[in-house]
């Protein structure tokens, strides 16, 4: 199958964000696998070669990538999809799929999972108290174990989230 213009400047901007702008890795993200969008044999016929041939791009200048599979519509996805993709880090929308942390270390094989906070309402981070934030964090530590865990979110967190929130995570994150 020939490259596309897109798939070869996604890869080449892989690289550049790496190489140039020296950062350890990218946060690579995969969409169009809600249930009601394709079948897995469509994903993996149409979509899967474009997601590898930038991921595998990236994985030749950095061990450090993250592979973000997008819940953007509130909608689950067909998760097995993406099982195979080689990163390192894996991040998927946990409220979502209803796949918790723990499920997903070990459906994605050990790799390192990145999530744990709710991106949108009613999450923790829109509406706990300093307090709530802090439990929070330190429970999720507790449950998972500080080994392969990078605490982070479901997805993009909105800007009216006070960052405030952000500090309590980091602060209970290091007293751990």
């Amino acid at each position: 199958m020939a490259t596309s213009p897109i798939q070869s400047d996604n890869a080449l901007l892989a690289e550049i964000i790496v190489r140039e702008a020296k950062n350890d890795g990218i946060y690579y993200c995969v969409q169009g696998a809600e249930l009601d969008r394709f079948s897995y044999r469509e994903y993996r016929e149409m979509i899967t070669p474009s997601d590898l041939y930038v991921l595998n791009r990236a994985n030749n200048v950095s061990d450090n990538n993250i592979i973000h599979m997008c819940g953007w519509a509130g909608v689950k996805n067909r998760i097995e999809n993406w099982k195979d993709y080689p990163a390192k880090v894996v991040n998927w929308a946990v409220y979502v799929e209803d796949m918790s942390l723990e499920e997903g270390r070990e459906y994605f094989g050990g790799k390192t999972v990145l999530g744990g906070f709710r991106n949108t309402r009613p999450g923790v981070l829109f509406y706990g108290t300093e307090k709530e934030v802090r439990r929070f964090t330190r429970e999720l530590v507790s449950r998972f174990g500080k080994e392969g865990l990078i605490i982070g979110a479901d997805c993009t967190i909105p800007d009216e989230v006070d960052y405030n929130r952000f500090k309590w995570v980091i602060e209970e994150s290091r007293a751990i």
